[in-house]
């Protein structure tokens, strides 16, 4: 049973690392040589009890542009909705405060999972502009470590052209309370260049 259970694993990592690859060569050719991969690095820490949810991303770190910031987040869960206040700050003296809103709902006795975030925020220090983002995502439970799906990410801020990133996202179940979600995400408007999304996330406490 064991070698057909870690071939099955190897045949799941080999198909999931050919979509990815996939999804990247399916990127406009003048667009990939134009205009740079965006890889966005992400550590995320989950804190829930009850209803209360706290989150700290410690470390966001985006390039080329080599932009770091720091996130804080506290929210109450109310049924299938959750409403978090939200902070941030990043490296070029810009800070922002806002509110996230997230609607998830689960099918298929919970293997699926459908999510929608909305955040917006606004900007605190000089020269920082206000920021509105809407992230839907979903994902396939295949077994205990492995879920396969999408990730969509739009942000539109003051005085700059807006970005929609959508494609495959593939989430794997390092331990109990440890994950890495990878994603590739092909920039549908065309302004920027794809992006390249890694998490690492841990989340502690009990759920109500």
């Amino acid at each position: 049973m064991k070698p057909q259970k870690s071939s099955f694993r190897t045949r799941v990592r080999n198909t999931l690392a050919g979509i990815l690859i996939g999804a990247s060569s399916l990127a406009n050719p003048l667009q990939a040589s134009d205009k740079p991969l965006t890889t966005m690095m992400n550590t995320e820490i989950s804190y829930t009890e009850g209803n209360g949810i706290f989150r700290v991303r410690p470390f966001v770190y985006t390039a080329p542009s080599e932009n770091q910031r720091t996130e804080v987040m506290m929210g109450r869960k109310f049924g299938d909705f959750t409403l978090y206040g939200h902070f941030k700050a990043d490296n070029q003296e810009n800070t922002w405060a806002g509110i996230r809103m997230d609607y998830g709902k689960k099918f298929l006795d919970e293997k699926l999972s459908l999510n929608a975030q909305v955040r917006l925020f606004s900007g605190l220090t000089e020269g920082t502009g206000d920021q509105a983002y809407f992230i839907p995502s979903g994902d396939y439970k295949i077994n205990s470590w492995l879920k396969a799906g999408f990730l969509g990410y739009a942000v539109k801020t003051e005085e700059k052209e807006p970005f929609f990133y959508l494609g495959p996202s593939a989430t794997i179940q390092l331990a109990d309370n440890l994950s890495f979600l990878a994603s590739y995400d092909k920039d549908v408007l065309g302004n920027y260049g794809d992006l390249a999304y890694l998490c690492l996330s841990y989340k502690i406490g009990v759920k109500k």
